[in-house]
């Protein structure tokens, strides 16, 4: 991917409503997240211009990618419990790809808050990043034992 394609793909991204979280709007904007992680990623390893985080830095679409993470928590949160066995019978392929995508932003998000201008960028959606961080940890301590015994199971 060059510099020029990851400026025109981010600054293509748009804060879409939960209402449209599957939709094919939606999965061309997953697509597009992950092609850029894994570029930031690539770019991160060899020492290179992070272009990537750059950009995103440069057209102010690091709220842009917060809220797609809150969306992306609050559809997996709130919406899949309800629709799990319809989707289930539908294709596992999608509701995979809807559950990963928080995965996917995470990640992006983690490579590029290393530097200092996207965490600066990052402005008042940061702190809403340290709730999600906080809920997610909570997650983990009150579940911790759940956890425990999936692993024992699998060992």
């Amino acid at each position: 991917m060059t510099p020029y394609e990851a400026e025109h793909l981010i600054g293509e991204l748009t804060e879409i409503d939960i209402k449209e979280y599957g939709s094919k709007a939606w999965f061309n904007q997953h697509e597009t997240i992950d092609r850029l992680n894994i570029q930031a990623h690539k770019n991160a390893m060899g020492g290179t211009d992070e272009f990537v985080m750059d950009s995103f830095v440069t057209l102010d679409k690091m709220n842009t990618l917060v809220f797609e993470l809150l969306s992306a928590e609050a559809w997996k949160q709130k919406v899949f419990p309800i629709i799990k066995q319809d989707v289930a019978q539908l294709s596992t392929i999608k509701s995979y790809m809807c559950m990963y995508h928080e995965a996917s932003i995470v990640n992006l998000m983690e490579v590029m808050l290393y530097h200092r201008t996207a965490c600066e960028s990052s402005e008042d959606a940061l702190v809403e990043l340290i709730d999600y961080c906080y809920r997610k940890f909570l997650d983990l301590e009150n579940n911790a034992g759940f956890y425990q015994k999936q692993q024992a199971g699998m060992a």
